[in-house]
């Protein structure tokens, strides 16, 4: 028979290596949906480029993201829990983001309007360094959006700088996927 102390050690281990191969399934599987996002930004980012915009697919695209940044903000929400109600306010609101303007979005979204705004309700100021964090997971929302509504601007009107304004726009959100993923890491 095993000493007590034996058991004890190997039943540690063992929950140990079952705590290691999560976190590892976790972490892939943020990665394979960080990459999958990145994946859809580049294909639009390309065409913006050289200025041959499929816009329904494009914003077929752009949804797609959105959906992703659901995930993203539920596993956000999760792991930083003072941040939960500002992260059900930007799933909240994800649908009606794409019928607002260009300067409705950037006025309503940036992160000194959402804390002066809605700060009491949601708990939380994003002005604050500590809580600078929880912008990346709102920008997986409104990068995208901002992108959409210039993506159907585009088709309407064919400027350069809609053009120009969805390569900005979604090739910073690339780098706040990148950023909320290692935050959930």
């Amino acid at each position: 028979m095993k000493h007590p102390i034996a058991i004890f050690r190997s039943v540690l281990s063992t929950i140990a290596l079952l705590a290691a191969t999560a976190i590892g399934l976790f972490g892939a599987e943020l990665d394979d949906k960080a990459a999958v996002f990145s994946k859809l930004a580049s294909g639009v980012i390309e065409q913006a480029v050289v200025g041959k915009l499929d816009v329904p697919a494009a914003q077929k695209d752009l949804v797609a993201m959105e959906s992703l940044a659901v995930y993203f903000a539920t596993q956000y929400k999760a792991k930083y829990p003072v941040g939960a109600k500002l992260m059900d306010f930007i799933v909240a609101r994800k649908d009606g983001l794409t019928a607002l303007s260009l300067a409705d979005i950037d006025a309503q979204f940036e992160s000194e309007a959402i804390t002066k705004a809605h700060g009491k309700e949601l708990g939380i100021d994003l002005t604050v360094e500590e809580n600078e964090h929880f912008a990346n997971p709102i920008d997986l929302f409104v990068h995208p959006a901002t992108a959409h509504i210039a993506a159907g601007l585009w088709a309407k009107e064919h400027k350069p700088e809609q053009l120009k304004r969805i390569q900005s726009e979604l090739q910073e959100v690339i780098e706040h996927c990148q950023k909320v993923v290692n935050k959930l890491k």
